[in-house]
């Protein structure tokens, strides 16, 4: 287990959802036309998303306020000073 997946666990008032797939993250990749870090992928298939300690972490999911597709792509077209291969 990654040390991020761990410090993740021990986060006060942690919860989060099922993980994504890999097809799910590989998809999510080609939607923004980029690569997740490898940290980034493990939380994703590990958790989904998260909610802990009063922060909401984006993910995979089908809430628009937490995938980080929906997210991303938002903020691409409300902030274009962030540079194309970042994500949210």
């Amino acid at each position: 287990m990654s040390e991020l997946i761990k410090k993740f666990k021990n986060l006060p008032n942690f919860f989060s959802l099922k993980g994504g797939s890999a097809e799910e993250i590989t998809n999510a990749e080609n939607t923004l036309n980029l690569k997740f870090s490898k940290e980034y992928c493990d939380y994703l298939l590990e958790f989904g998303v998260v909610s802990a300690n009063g922060h909401e972490y984006t993910g995979i999911c089908c809430s628009p306020r937490l995938s980080v597709v929906d997210v991303t792509l938002y903020e691409r077209k409300h902030n274009p000073n962030i540079p194309y291969d970042w994500y949210v």
